[in-house]
């Protein structure tokens, strides 16, 4: 990586895992009011008449943010939807002309979105943007993070420099088989699909024909390497592709299976958008309660340009779930019943996966020619409480298996034969002898539980002298 790209990274790093004091509008700018097409002598903002499709704010906060900090890891000059959230999306549109305004958000008009605009918006108070940006009092000031120690992280630094994933942190899927989608790429390992270039992973989706599929992605996921469950964030920035038929994904499986296979030990999406609703992203859970197939999953979804930079994340807690865009709260799932596997199976160790799916049950036709790419700038997990020590154990289902040698991690089942591979196999964990119900005797029937003095059968257990009380 040049120079330079490591001085931006460095830049980007230190913004979000080091907590920095607020950064007003006004030191952001450099005069306040913030109005990027200048003042007049009266110090209002410079009446531009442009078209409705320039800049929204923001650009504004990316300027404003470059002035303050520097060059940024990832730095955009396109411009940017705001989020808007509600089911309603763009509408209402835009304002054709910019009267004379000042820099007060009493002045702002709904939508307002040209360069003239001030820095921030009346309906915008209290919403947060990419990168800890807030609309406060008429001007956008930048948040010190709330989490800074991640227990696990993955900057895509390029460790190898080949641009190649590091796989002691992801195991990288080859496979055609649909997901049980319909989807119709194939995820390599190769560079082509999965590729680090300049701090950011790129998962590229292609219209090519591969081991009989016409298009081929990328799919990467931590299982094994990175599993966690109740206690955590995980928050993952990345930016979405477009084309109708892309359905990009940041989401969590289940490492164990406790509970059955799917959907009963559970699925949480954090991020799901699909190129035929743009703009439009989903935060939902799957659960045998509660999924599509039943016409019952639970969720909700925002609109927002995702062909920009956001940050998307998910705070798990012991009795609910929590998603988040950009540090806005969109969507929250408390089951009725914390002890109904069938509604909250999320007590149980998740991975993380990343990929960028094309067609399939969701995703729907595809309609694009050229490459399509999905760029993740991290992917990071943090305790809740702030600790370092937040952990979820992996269950075993030889706890509930004395005196068997293996156990399904799915179904629960104990067995005397490996005859599956996943299978676990158990350390000796001795049944509970009868004789500590049988004081003062020399034999026990560890089928029956009776005492006796003689040794009938060659099954009964010979108990050592325990006296009578």
């Amino acid at each position: 990586m040049s120079s330079m790209f490591g001085a931006m990274r460095k830049a980007a790093i230190a913004a979000v895992i080091t907590a920095a004091p607020f950064v007003s509008g006004v030191d952001a700018a450099g005069h306040d009011g913030s109005c990027l097409a200048g003042y007049q002598d009266d110090g209002s903002c410079v009446t531009v008449v442009r078209p409705a499709s320039l800049a929204s704010e923001n650009l504004l906060l990316q300027r404003a943010a470059v002035k303050a900090h520097g060059a940024s890891k990832h730095r955009s000059d396109e411009e940017d939807t705001p989020m808007v959230n509600d089911e309603a999306g763009f509408e209402d549109g835009e304002i054709e002309e910019i009267e004379d305004t000042s820099c007060q958000a009493a002045d702002v008009r709904r939508r307002r979105r040209a360069e003239t605009m001030c820095s921030c918006r009346r309906r915008d108070s209290g919403k947060r943007y990419d990168g800890g940006w807030v609309c406060q009092n008429d001007e956008m000031v930048q948040e010190p993070p709330k989490y800074t120690n991640p227990i696990w992280a993955e900057e895509f630094d390029d460790e190898r420099g080949d641009g190649s994933l590091n796989e002691s942190r992801w195991e990288i899927l080859y496979t055609g088989s649909g997901n049980g989608n319909n989807e119709l790429q194939f995820y390599t390992k190769r560079l082509d699909n999965l590729r680090i270039e300049d701090g950011v992973l790129k998962i590229m989706g292609k219209p090519e024909y591969f081991e009989g599929k016409s298009y081929t992605s990328g799919k990467i996921q931590t299982r094994e390497m990175g599993d966690w469950g109740p206690g955590v964030r995980v928050e993952v920035r990345a930016k979405l592709p477009d084309g109708v038929g892309t359905w990009p994904a940041i989401w969590m499986m289940p490492t164990e299976w406790n509970y059955g296979g799917w959907p009963d030990s559970g699925e949480i999406d954090i991020m799901e958008a699909v190129g035929k609703s743009r703009g439009k992203v989903f935060g939902t859970i799957h659960t045998g309660a509660y999924n599509h197939m039943r016409g019952t999953q639970k969720g909700k979804s925002f609109y927002t340009d995702y062909t920009e930079w956001h940050t998307y994340a998910l705070d798990w807690h012991e009795d609910r779930l929590e998603w988040y865009a950009d540090g806005n709260l969109y969507n929250t799932f408390s089951p009725s019943n914390l002890y109904d596997s069938a509604k909250w199976p999320f007590n149980r160790r998740f991975y993380l996966i990343l990929n960028l799916a094309l067609g399939g049950n969701l995703g729907g036709p595809i309609k694009f020619g050229e490459e399509q790419v999905m760029e993740v700038d991290y992917a990071r997990v943090f305790c809740l409480d702030g600790s370092m020590t937040c952990k979820t154990e992996k269950f075993t289902c030889c706890s509930t298996c004395p005196g068997k040698q293996y156990c399904s991690p799915r179904s629960g089942n104990c067995y005397d034969e490996k005859k599956q591979d996943y299978y676990e196999t158990c350390e000796a964990i001795p049944e509970s002898s009868c004789c500590s119900t049988c004081p003062g005797k020399q034999y026990c029937s560890p089928r029956s539980g009776n005492c006796y003095d003689k040794k009938k059968k060659d099954y009964y257990e010979t108990c050592e002298a325990i006296p009578e009380p």
